[in-house]
């Protein structure tokens, strides 16, 4: 399953603007190289390294395309998804990571994002993305399309799944906060509900559960 759901809707005229986010340099770097050389029509805008830099570039700058990184310093991939593409006016977001589990690709979907993309792309597939999102469709790259099965941290909302994701992280609940600039009260809410979703009582079950659903190796049991 490549792309989904096109639309007639035409893409604006002149090169499709993009804005580049990721926190390491050198992918941000290799990105604007094959893009430039690789589409014609294409031009990178602008760059970010964190989740709060994107979602002001985006006011700032009017990208038309966002290619996004979930793993970023801040507040992160998902939650700058979310304030993006309810910017108006809204980019097209597309993001581009190297999770392949679920549910980061039902759940990212769900939240607005255009595509979703693995590292692994080719800037062949990265062009030819772009244009579907441009013209209103969804993409999901070849290789994650696996990862598209049922798993029962999609009955999470995306704000609890956020919260247990940075829990898995090794993020303590005050840090979770100010990441996603909630209180530790409103964290742990979130984080006794989610719990309560996925029917695990302590956070030893919550790892064994991520573990079994693949969003944990499982050396996190050693």
């Amino acid at each position: 399953m490549n792309s989904l759901s096109y639309s007639s809707q035409p893409p604006p005229p002149g090169p499709i603007r993009t804005l580049l986010v990721d926190d390491h340099q050198l992918v941000r770097l290799g990105l604007r190289k094959t893009l430039e050389m690789g589409a014609r029509n294409l031009t990178v805008c602008g760059e970010a390294t964190t989740g709060e830099e994107a979602v002001e570039a985006v006011r700032r700058l009017r990208p038309d395309i966002v290619l996004l990184d979930l793993n970023m310093p801040g507040m992160g991939g998902i939650e700058a998804l979310r304030i993006m593409v309810r910017t108006r006016p809204a980019p097209r977001v597309m993001v581009l990571t190297s999770h392949s589990e679920p549910p980061y690709p039902a759940i990212v979907l769900r939240e607005g994002a255009g595509a979703y993309l693995s590292k692994k792309a080719g800037i062949d597939e990265i062009v030819r993305a772009i244009h579907v999102v441009m013209q209103g469709g969804r993409y999901l790259s070849a290789d994650l399309a696996d990862a598209i099965v049922p798993s029962p941290f999609e009955e999470l909302t995306t704000r609890e799944f956020e919260v247990v994701a940075l829990v898995l992280e090794g993020e303590a609940i005050a840090k979770v906060g100010e990441r996603l600039h909630l209180s530790p009260k409103t964290v742990s809410t979130y984080y006794q509900r989610a719990k309560e979703k996925l029917g695990v009582q302590t956070d030893g079950e919550l790892v064994r559960k991520a573990i079994d659903c693949g969003l944990l190796p499982a050396e996190r049991l050693d």
